[in-house]
């Protein structure tokens, strides 16, 4: 029998909100970002949600979907199998992206293997400039490695475009060409970023690690630059 006192305590307190947690079984954080929360849905799909209602959090689904849309099919980028205005969604790569696998499989990479990423890598670059996309976050991890061990460049949503400047930088200092910080992106800033990411592809380590420090990015792109 329901207890009169109990029923009459409002649910809030008997049943505080931030303790009732819905999991979806069918759904796993695979990662975050500043705008976007990533998710594996059903083992096979990538989904990829604003994390906020801000208005930059949905222009980088937006954008994203729209740069898929512009270069359609292609081997060297990611497949995206739909979208919508708060939402996108492209296929699972089980072998994750590129720098994690040489990473963890470093032994067994060869040569061969090596000279093939390093031109798929360049490929995809030289694909995006053709229709003017500035991927501006260009790293290793932005490419992913389909079932062939082929790589495949993803992640679009703070890209440059024409019409469209790009929502951020690269986010790591190894990537980022040298200038001031309100500077934009550009084709010169992507090649110093494809060339850290080649670097990296073939030495196993970002560029310029032993210089880097804790100092804030915005403040080392402010100081004197090293010569490199």
């Amino acid at each position: 029998m329901l207890n009169k006192e109990a029923a009459i305590i409002p649910w809030s307190t008997q049943y505080p909100v931030e303790e009732v947690v819905f999991v979806d079984p069918n759904r796993k954080l695979l990662a975050f970002s500043v705008w976007t929360d990533v998710y594996l849905v059903n083992g096979t799909v990538v989904r990829k949600e604003p994390n906020n209602e801000g208005d930059t959090h949905t222009e980088a689904i937006l954008r994203e979907a729209t740069i898929y849309s512009m270069l359609g099919e292609h081997p060297r980028i990611a497949e995206c199998i739909s979208a919508g205005s708060d939402f996108i969604e492209i296929k699972y790569y089980p072998n994750g992206d590129l720098r994690s696998y040489a990473k963890e499989n470093q032994d067994s990479i060869t040569p061969d293997l090596l000279k093939k990423w390093f031109q798929q890598i360049v490929e995809a670059i030289v694909e995006i400039h053709e229709y003017e996309v500035i991927h501006s976050d260009l790293a290793l991890k932005q490419f992913l490695l389909d079932d062939n061990l082929d790589a495949r460049l993803c992640d679009f949503g703070a890209s440059q475009y024409p019409g469209h400047i790009a929502l951020g930088n690269e986010g790591e200092p190894a990537y980022f060409l040298p200038r001031d910080w309100d500077a934009p992106n550009s084709v010169r800033s992507g090649m110093f970023a494809l060339g850290s990411t080649l670097y990296e592809l073939v030495a196993n380590k970002s560029p310029f690690s032993e210089l880097y420090t804790d100092e804030p990015l915005e403040v080392r792109t402010t100081r004197d630059p090293v010569i490199y």
